[in-house]
């Protein structure tokens, strides 16, 4: 036969589950580790530049999102590196950067020959209420696994590159085979020692240059007749007076210029010609002499033009005149004709 349960006894029962019940509520309502921070980082491997590129997020939980926060510390390792977006805020000013509840990213580059096989990111997080992180504060690990190495380009193996030796030599070429030169047959090659036959272009070598040389009694004339399958050609004037003069002749033209001339005067003619990037140039002294035959001082008129071998010793003027153009032309021209080997 059970016995009823005395007053006091339901009271204490019921006293116990009471309190069980609003510790119950306490434990489940009250929030976990409220006015702290977490940091989560990741590394990789960059191959571009050879480094470590970790890449750390930050969250600070306060009593409530939007709650702002600062940062008393901000410690990484390997020493020497730096993160952006994440620093410890001046401990002289008033400032929360950060906002609770908004992840805040940063970058941390490592050297990817580094001998730590670990980056890490302490951070000690503080509200505008003065609660936070421990004063240790809280780490974030990320794991450096192994070198970083720099990406190289690869070359082929010496083994598939053919020796200097293995090269074809230059008499087989398939482009311009010696032995079969339609010009000139290999075994008929001149030695070094011989000089090539030189064929003649079909424009003439010896261009007909004449000299264009007048005298008076008191005048010179100088210049030349270039013919039209000539080269062009510039004369240089300097008289004994001191005057110069220059004259280009092209081919198909006959130029000349004219000088007041006196007992004692003369005129360096400098004949020039240029071919293939040379320029051949050789200078003739041309003095003027009284005509033969002539009253010079008779008053009549300063006579007539005498011209070519009629003017005596000065047609040795114009013979060296015309001689040395032509020589000049010779060069140039021989300059312009193509070998045949």
């Amino acid at each position: 036969m059970n016995l009823p349960q005395s007053p006091l006894r339901r009271f204490g029962s019921l006293a116990a589950g009471t309190v069980l019940g609003l510790a119950g509520v306490a434990v489940v309502a009250s929030p976990a580790f409220a006015h702290h921070s977490e940091v989560t980082g990741v590394a990789e491997c960059e191959t571009s530049t050879g480094e470590w590129v970790v890449t750390w997020t930050l969250l600070g939980k306060g009593g409530h999102d939007g709650q702002p926060y600062r940062l008393t510390k901000a410690d990484l390792t390997p020493a020497g590196t730096t993160v952006t977006n994440i620093a410890a805020s001046d401990p002289n000013k008033k400032e929360f950067p950060y906002i609770g509840g908004q992840a805040v990213t940063g970058v941390q580059r490592v050297p990817g020959t580094t001998e730590a096989t670990e980056a890490t990111l302490t951070v000690r997080s503080v509200f505008d209420n003065r609660k936070g992180d421990p004063e240790e504060g809280v780490k974030g690990t990320a794991e450096l696994k192994g070198k970083c190495k720099k990406d190289t380009p690869e070359q082929p193996p010496a083994s598939e590159q053919p020796p200097a030796s293995e090269q074809p030599p230059v008499s087989e070429s398939p482009s311009a085979p010696a032995s079969e030169s339609p010009s000139t047959p290999a075994s008929a090659s001149p030695s070094a020692s011989e000089t090539p036959e030189i064929p003649v272009e079909d424009i003439p070598v010896d261009a007909d240059i004449k000299e264009i040389f007048e005298v008076t009694c008191d005048t010179i004339t100088i210049g030349l007749d270039n013919p039209a399958d000539s080269l062009p050609i510039n004369l240089h004037y300097k008289t004994s007076k001191g005057e110069e003069r220059d004259l280009t002749i092209n081919p198909g033209e006959a130029k000349s210029e004219k000088f007041s001339a006196s007992e004692g005067f003369n005129v360096d003619v400098t004949i020039s010609i240029s071919a293939e990037g040379e320029t051949f140039t050789e200078t003739v002294n041309v003095p003027w002499e009284k005509p033969a035959g002539e009253d010079c001082d008779g008053g009549n008129g300063g006579g007539l033009p005498v011209t070519g071998a009629a003017a005596g010793g000065i047609a040795g003027g114009a013979a060296a005149l015309l001689a040395v153009g032509a020589v000049l032309f010779m060069l140039a021209r021989r300059r312009k004709v193509k070998f045949t080997a």
